[in-house]
């Protein structure tokens, strides 16, 4: 709403006073954490996507449930959007199962 009553130097300038205030920078703050989380979650689940799509043909469902500690729900469903998305990558397939979590 600020775009619509100040120009590019204006928003500049406004952005720059908030930081300084201490709700801009709590703000900011929250924001960095939020994202910071968000990229270890991603992270963490590329990693799942990995041991699951590498794990050897022998090794059984309940078997990949117990070592990765996860619930058989959800070692399904990151089986199946690794056939359903054979060609994206494992982060991919992470942020496609966050998504519809």
């Amino acid at each position: 709403m600020a775009n619509k009553f100040l120009s590019s130097k204006g928003l500049k300038k406004l952005k720059g006073a908030m930081i300084m205030m201490p709700l801009g920078k709590m703000l900011h703050d929250e924001g960095l954490a939020e994202g910071r989380n968000l990229g270890l979650t991603e992270g963490r689940f590329a990693t799942i996507v990995e041991i699951i799509r590498n794990t050897k043909p022998d090794v059984s469902f309940d078997n990949i449930v117990k070592t990765l500690n996860l619930e058989s729900g959800c070692v399904k469903k990151i089986q199946k959007l690794i056939q359903e998305m054979p060609d994206h990558t494992d982060l991919q397939i992470a942020q496609a199962f966050l998504a519809d979590k």
